[in-house]
């Protein structure tokens, strides 16, 4: 019998040279949601995304809720692997929720308001607040 973390080091010290199983599927499910975002108008991609995205875009994408599959908690708790290796390009601003989106924090704009925003202006999308000018 040998502990796990043994048999997972390089052979050069001493170990088996395992992968650590739990390393490779967090490695899989980052792969994944990157995929997701990368490809998003694959068919694949597209059932995930109107499945569990709720129309969320972005890394806002990747939320989860108790009733989800295994699978998506689990590309859910590895978005920060894909987050330190996503740029926001607001482009046009027409597909970015202004409220909804996490901007420089691990959690929506809307959470950080400080006065309340109204349901209706709740979804408007960058691109409303550069014709307002």
């Amino acid at each position: 019998m040998v502990q796990w973390d043994t048999v997972t080091r390089p052979k050069a010290e001493g170990g088996l040279g395992l992968r650590s199983m739990r390393q490779l599927n967090s490695a899989c499910l980052s792969k994944l949601g990157w995929r997701v975002l990368d490809e998003g108008e694959a068919l694949w991609a597209r059932v995930l995304k109107s499945k569990y995205g709720r129309d969320r875009t972005g890394m806002d994408l990747f939320r989860a809720k108790p009733s989800d599959s295994h699978i998506w908690k689990g590309i859910v708790e590895n978005a920060q692997t894909i987050q330190r290796g996503v740029a926001v390009a607001l482009g046009d601003g027409r597909s970015t929720k202004f409220w909804l989106y996490d901007w420089a924090t691990p959690s929506a704009l809307l959470d950080h308001a400080q006065r309340h925003v109204p349901t209706a202006e709740q979804t408007h999308m960058v691109h409303d607040y550069w014709e307002e000018g």
